[in-house]
């Protein structure tokens, strides 16, 4: 980088420049849990992370965190938001309660229950026991004999 000796800042890069650091232990922005830097920003039109074993980000004490670990993803948090379009290829498991203002399914399959305040079109069914009447217009009658 090119850097105005008065001002300590960039002027712009430097034409063909590059940097490389390796090392078996790298420390940036921290000597120490108590000596630190207080920001570090990472800006670029491409910023690329790779690790062979695991990559963790973390908020605080693990009040939130984000772990890329033997293939798997985990995401965690107090409160979690995704954004935009989502597709979730393959089997998901919801632990607790699911709200949704609108669900669009080829089935729906309900192991112990199946409630609904409202059931505006199709076929509602009663929760079963004491559930409704039939109606007076429909009467029993015999198959005809012939």
């Amino acid at each position: 980088m090119d850097v105005d000796k008065e001002k300590l800042t960039d002027d712009k890069l430097a034409a063909g420049s590059t940097m490389t650091l390796v090392s078996e232990k790298m420390y940036v922005g921290a000597k120490s849990k108590d000596i630190k830097s207080k920001k570090i920003q990472a800006m670029s039109e491409e910023i690329g992370a790779f690790a062979d074993k695991t990559l963790e980000i973390q908020q605080g004490d693990g009040k939130a965190a984000v772990q890329l670990d033997g293939g798997n993803a985990a995401v965690g948090g107090g409160k979690t938001q995704v954004y935009g379009e989502t597709t979730i290829n393959g089997k998901t498991e919801v632990k607790d309660e699911l709200k949704a203002p609108k669900v669009v399914g080829d089935s729906v399959e309900a192991k112990s229950a199946f409630k609904s305040k409202n059931i505006s079109d199709g076929m509602a069914m009663g929760g079963g026991g004491g559930g409704g009447k039939l109606s007076t217009k429909l009467k029993t009658e015999d198959a005809p004999k012939e």
